[in-house]
């Protein structure tokens, strides 16, 4: 699934559609200007240092008449439009040279609308510009053991734009009768590193040569002095030798295939070459490279994966494109374009980045200034003091008993807590990492409070963030405006979100607030993913990986309304069969595969799986929770 934003057109027979992909870096400088309804003609802009890039999308049709009429909207609709950047299929042939074989070249009324739009509107092939006698083709097919081919797929760009192109070329593919098209700008440099490098276990083990000379860098290192002496040292040693002999074999490896892979290629382009040129070729030996080629695109897709850290890979899923653009974009995410220094300047060059990074974090975790008189008095309500004999135990790491056992000595009888039904126990606070909920039973605790946490900031250096606080009143209490504006916190009324989850007053409005928003999510990711073309194990795949992860955490402290659980249980099932009809019932395909079933995750039963657990953790008595005292 891509990550960025996407624009898309579809037709209404899923027989036709065009989209405009957009990295997420650069998603807020772009919107959609207009698309049709059809799935031929999307048009998005694209704005940058005060200038307007008009990125276009086309999808021609196949009838003649039909893409003379298209390609006059598409002349009246971009006239006026300037740094203009066309690209799709055309079906549309521009000379001679763009037909292979016997068919020839077509001066028909929709390539004279074709040529006349690019006439007046000032845009060229780009392509056949820089490769003026080159005969590259496009499409493909094998029909009736002949080949016919042509190049209908291209660019078309304002003059203006041609110093920014810095390449424009054709790569042959094994995933479709249509080639990739690649043109690529060179706006602005952009400083990189030397990318993420990540072993490949499948190909290296499999290697002899590879295997024998880890063993002899083993046996090697056996003789250094640190294996007795110092053996997490030579450890350390042992796998950087390893590592750096990995990197270079591997280096050399992929060299190797690619002289492999564009040999192949260009034996292709030579027989396409030769059968446009009138001359018979081997068809077989043609597809038996074709099949050559798959195999190294397939290798290919398999690396991408792996340096995308990609969580799932279906089988039969070969969308190298897919994982080659989130390897990509997880790169560029991980990267800081630039920073405001302390002159509120932006910086945007690798070292001063780095510089500006290091001095932030080097204030930030410096020692700051503390009340002293202050930390007295707030260590006074500590009565356990260390004496001498407690020293050695003192230097020490703290455990997390001596914490807890220190935090229960301080008792604040300022703060009145809420009482648990049916129980001794008072709640105050429930900590979370840096999220504390503090439960109090009047407004007078909620002062003192405040003065705890304003005495514990003076002491330590640590202040609470108002602005992000928030406060509930429960019951009959209520907090009036002149009490908001003191505090400074936030009012829910109704319902405030802990740790994710929403609880309130109204169960109905709760519900909806932890379960509507996720369902809408669920379902878009799913129509994302219906556009795959996975086979049934692979969507059912994407349910148990991708789906139901999200649910898992709601579940496990709150209970999921029925009306939830039907929709859940619909969009799973309607994704499995690809939103056609349901072949199999829904009890057999939860089953396990021996059983006959795709072992597609049961929404019940996973809840109930929870309230087991849940269950399990009440009757363990070592399990020591406050929640227990409720029951």
């Amino acid at each position: 699934m891509y990550e960025g934003k996407i624009y898309e057109c579809n037709g209404y027979n899923s027989r036709q559609g065009v989209a405009i992909m957009v990295a997420n870096s650069v998603k807020d400088k772009t919107k959609l200007v207009y698309k049709d309804d059809e799935g031929r003609f999307i048009h998005v802009s694209y704005e940058t240092d005060g200038q307007i890039f008009n990125f276009v999308s086309v999808y021609a049709p196949n009838n003649c008449i039909e893409r003379a009429r298209y390609f006059k909207f598409v002349n009246s609709y971009i006239e006026n439009l300037q740094n203009v950047i066309i690209g799709g299929d055309f079906n549309t042939t521009l000379s001679n040279l763009d037909k292979g074989g016997k068919s020839k070249h077509c001066i028909d009324e929709a390539y004279r609308e074709l040529n006349k739009t690019m006439c007046n509107c000032n845009i060229y092939d780009v392509w056949r510009a820089r490769n003026e006698c080159k005969k590259i083709f496009s499409w493909k097919r094998i029909c009736n053991n002949i080949l016919q081919q042509s190049r209908i797929d291209y660019f078309l760009i304002s003059k203006s734009l041609s110093p920014n192109v810095q390449n424009v070329y054709y790569n042959e593919t094994s995933f479709s009768d249509h080639t990739y098209v690649f043109m690529n700008f060179n706006f602005c440099v952009v400083e990189r590193g030397p990318g993420i490098w990540v072993l490949n276990n499948n190909t290296v083990l499999s290697n002899v040569n590879y295997v024998k000379r880890v063993k002899e860098i083993i046996v090697e290192s056996m003789n250094c002095s640190l294996y007795d002496s110092e053996p997490l040292i030579w450890w350390d040693n042992l796998k950087y030798r390893i590592k750096r002999y990995s990197q270079v074999f591997s280096s050399d490896l992929v060299k190797e295939k690619k002289r492999e892979f564009f040999y192949i290629q260009n034996k292709i382009q030579r027989l396409c070459a030769l059968q446009a040129s009138g001359i018979d070729i081997d068809v077989t030996r043609l597809e038996t490279l074709q099949l050559d080629l798959s195999k190294y695109e397939l290798d290919k897709c398999k690396g991408a994966i792996l340096r995308s850290k990609a969580t799932w890979a279906t089988e039969g899923d070969k969308n190298t494109k897919y994982f080659l653009n989130l390897e990509k974009y997880r790169q560029e995410s991980n990267s800081v374009k630039e920073l405001y220094n302390v002159n509120d300047e932006i910086v945007n060059d690798t070292d001063g980045i780095l510089d500006i990074e290091y001095n932030f974090y080097k204030e930030l975790y410096s020692c700051v200034e503390i009340e002293t008189d202050k930390l007295c008095d707030f260590l006074q309500h500590v009565d356990k003091k260390v004496d001498d004999d407690d020293k050695e135990i003192c230097d020490s790491d703290i455990t997390f008993n001596e914490i807890a056992e220190a935090l229960s000595s301080i008792n604040n009888c300022n703060i009145s807590g809420i009482n648990i039904p049916m129980s001794e126990k008072v709640c105050k606070m429930f900590q979370h990492a840096d999220d504390t909920t503090v439960t109090v039973s009047d407004k007078k605790s909620i002062d003192e409070v405040f003065n705890v946490f304003e005495l514990y900031g003076k002491c330590s250096g640590a202040k609470i963030n108002r602005q992000k606080s928030e406060i509930m009143p429960i019951g009959k209490g209520c907090m009036t405006e002149n009490e908001q504006n003191c505090h400074g916190l936030k009012i829910c009324e109704n319902e405030i979100l802990l740790l994710g989850v929403y609880i309130g007053k109204n169960e109905h409005v709760c519900n909806e607030l932890n379960w509507r928003g996720k369902l809408n999510k669920i379902k878009m990711l799913l129509n994302m993913w219906i556009q795959r073309k996975l086979t049934i194990h692979g969507r059912v795949n994407v349910i148990t990986s991708l789906l139901m992860s999200r649910l898992w955490y709601n579940l496990f402290v709150t209970s999921m309304p029925e009306w939830a659980i039907e929709e859940m249980k619909r969009l799973c099932v309607n994704f499995v069969w690809n939103g056609g009809a349901h072949l199999v019932q829904y009890n057999t395909i939860i089953c396990d595969k021996n059983k006959g079933g795709l072992q597609l995750p049961d929404i019940k039963s996973k809840i109930c799986a929870f309230r087991l657990k849940f269950l399990a953790r009440f009757l363990n008595e070592d399990y020591k929770v406050i929640w227990k005292d409720i029951f």
